[in-house]
């Protein structure tokens, strides 16, 4: 059997650093983050590059955003996404290329990461005899309506080639009365039902891990421009998904990041441009263009369709099954 994978187009690399081989983005490995970040200082060294400090105080320093690249959103991951190792190849040129070709001076990722007790995964639902939501069966994706807010019932549906079918009712197993408010809210606030998924990213688990070869890759642009990522943690709080790594759907005001994290959007600001990737569910084969860091989009109450949290493509037939999480 050839279990030598397709491997995708993509640009060519400007330098291949020693690490970087395209075949390593359809592996499961361990990076070597010591040894990428080794040779990215070797090569600034050898090149005279630049540290992305000075390039940001000269206005010339862009970043690149990316959002859930993460193992259990590939091809053979707990919510699969087909095409996303894809992504991550290009991805991975894209940023070596505006590293050893000076115009890439940061990195600011997004990871998805799940109690296991949380509003989007399906056992946290129950139907009328207490068996748990099983979404397995279901292209691990599905959406809840309600259906009787007196009796917190939501009635479930899945897609398939067809479209949308019924899978039955169900009450949320915890905190059954917000539940109806928050659904309230995904309404009002123009973001739709309930999304719920087989479980997946859940924290401590490797699903939550960075692709490897985008580790790798992250880990030389750190040694070769000196800088440190940003790192967004999001679908943290049980109550609430996330559409994006800019705030939950429903803000929690008693928990720190309940909110709209104008931190990220701050660090964005240092940048000329910041350009966007993700995993190949959001739009397609994922969206990569640039954008300007001061885009009014990104201020707080004012929700993007589309653009970055992709909430109109995601758990839709004939794309990717992978919805909001």
């Amino acid at each position: 059997m050839n279990t030598t994978p397709q491997i995708a187009d993509h640009a060519d690399l400007a330098h291949t650093p020693e690490f970087f081989k395209p075949e390593k983005a359809y592996k499961n490995f361990t990076p070597n983050l010591n040894e990428t970040y080794q040779e990215g200082i070797a090569f600034a060294r050898q090149r005279g590059l630049e540290p992305a400090h000075k390039l940001i105080a000269k206005g010339q320093g862009h970043a690149a955003m990316l959002t859930d690249l993460q193992d259990d959103f590939r091809p053979k991951g707990r919510l699969p996404v087909q095409g996303t190792d894809n992504v991550t190849l290009r991805t991975c040129v894209r940023l070596i290329n505006g590293t050893v070709t000076p115009h890439f001076a940061g990195v600011i990722f997004s990871l998805d990461g799940h109690p296991i007790q949380h509003i989007s995964f399906d056992h946290y639902w129950r139907d009328d005899k207490g068996n748990p939501l099983d979404l397995s069966q279901h292209d691990g994706a599905a959406c809840l309506t309600l259906a009787d807010k007196d009796k917190y019932v939501f009635k479930a549906y899945g897609f398939n080639a067809n479209g949308p079918y019924d899978i039955g009712y169900y009450q949320p197993r915890f905190d059954s009365r917000e539940a109806v408010p928050y659904w309230k809210h995904l309404q009002a606030t123009g973001q739709g039902d309930i999304w719920v998924f087989v479980p997946h990213c859940a924290i401590g688990t490797d699903g939550v891990n960075l692709h490897p070869l985008l580790a790798e890759t992250i880990a030389f642009m750190s040694g070769a421009l000196s800088f440190q990522p940003t790192i967004v943690h999001k679908g943290h709080i049980s109550g609430t998904d996330w559409f994006g790594p800019l705030e939950p759907c429903r803000p929690d005001p008693n928990h720190p990041q309940g909110g709209f994290q104008k931190p990220i959007l701050d660090t964005m600001k240092r940048f000329k441009t910041v350009e966007l990737r993700t995993e190949a569910g959001r739009i397609g084969q994922g969206i990569q263009e640039p954008i300007p860091p001061h885009d009014a989009s990104h201020e707080p109450g004012k929700r993007q369709q589309g653009h970055q949290r992709g909430e109109n493509h995601r758990g839709r037939p004939g794309l990717s099954h992978r919805g909001r999480r």
